[in-house]
Parts: structure tokens; C-alpha cells; sequence
């Protein structure tokens, strides 16, 4: 049985890269986006250039974990996590909410290899939430320093 948490507070530096990092026990995917209308710059292409190699698809769609569009499209890139992708977000971006056009891609979530979520954000709004295995959630405490989590309600 997987609870739905809050993330309290952004995850950042050496609790973002731990967080990363113990993610791929758990996941093997990531999801970006690219939202029509929210611009782009030379930063936002160069991440997308250096997470190539690691992309799996690419579709327009209406709605990924934490938001449903009310007009317009998105394009949703999903990609492999490893331990090489691990390392080339952490060399992009130094925190969750870090992840807004223009200067990179948008809403970073994490996915089990069943597709089922693991983390859901909404960067622009400084808004994460996991659904966790109380395995997962008792290892996210113990390894992840800092880490303000809380049960949703």
C-alpha cells in the first residue's frame, strides 16, 4: 500500500543529490516537460541536448503527475533513470524547484517501473508530492538529510 506525502520544503544541495540518488532503487524513470507558451533559452536546449541519450519518448499531452491543462498542450519527455542520468540532473539543476522554463525543462517526476508515481511536482508552484511504500518512506528518512515530508491529508 503506497500514502500520498507532502514535500514540506524544497529539496535541495546534498539532500537533493541523496534524494536522486536513492531514487533509482525505487524508479527507473523520469518525466520532463516543455510547455507551449512558457518560452525557451539556449539553457533549456542544452539540457534537453545533454539528456538525450537517456530519452525514451517524447508526446504532446494535456496533463502529467499534478497537473491537467485547461488549454493549450505540453510536450512530455520521458526518459531512463540510472545512475548516468542521476548525475547529468544533478549537473543541471541543484534542487527540486529548480526545473521551470524558460531555463529548463519543467515539473520533474519520478516513476516506477509499473508507470505508478513516486514523485509528482509542480516547480512553479513550489509543489512536490510522493506516493510511498512505507519501505520507501523509512529509507527517503534515513538517507536523505533534511528532508521535510509529510503525510497529505
Amino acid at each position: 500500500m503506497k500514502d500520498a506525502f507532502t514535500i514540506v520544503r524544497n529539496i535541495e544541495s546534498d539532500a537533493y543529490a541523496a534524494f536522486l540518488r536513492i531514487s533509482t532503487e525505487f524508479c527507473d524513470k523520469f518525466l520532463l516537460v516543455i510547455q507551449d507558451g512558457a518560452g525557451t533559452n539556449a539553457n533549456l536546449e542544452i539540457a534537453l541536448n545533454r539528456l538525450s541519450r537517456f530519452l525514451i519518448s517524447t508526446q504532446q499531452t494535456t496533463s502529467w503527475p499534478g497537473t491537467n491543462l485547461l488549454a493549450g498542450t505540453a510536450q512530455l519527455n520521458e526518459y531512463k533513470l540510472n545512475t548516468e542520468s542521476v548525475r547529468e540532473l544533478l549537473s543541471l539543476s541543484d534542487n527540486l524547484y529548480a526545473w521551470r522554463q524558460p531555463n529548463l525543462p519543467e515539473d520533474l517526476a519520478l516513476l516506477r517501473s509499473d508507470g505508478t508515481i513516486f514523485l509528482g511536482s509542480i516547480s512553479h508552484e513550489n509543489d512536490a508530492f510522493l506516493e510511498l511504500t512505507r519501505r520507501e518512506y523509512d529509507l527517503l528518512m534515513a538517507k536523505v538529510p533534511g528532508a521535510r515530508i509529510e503525510l497529505s491529508r
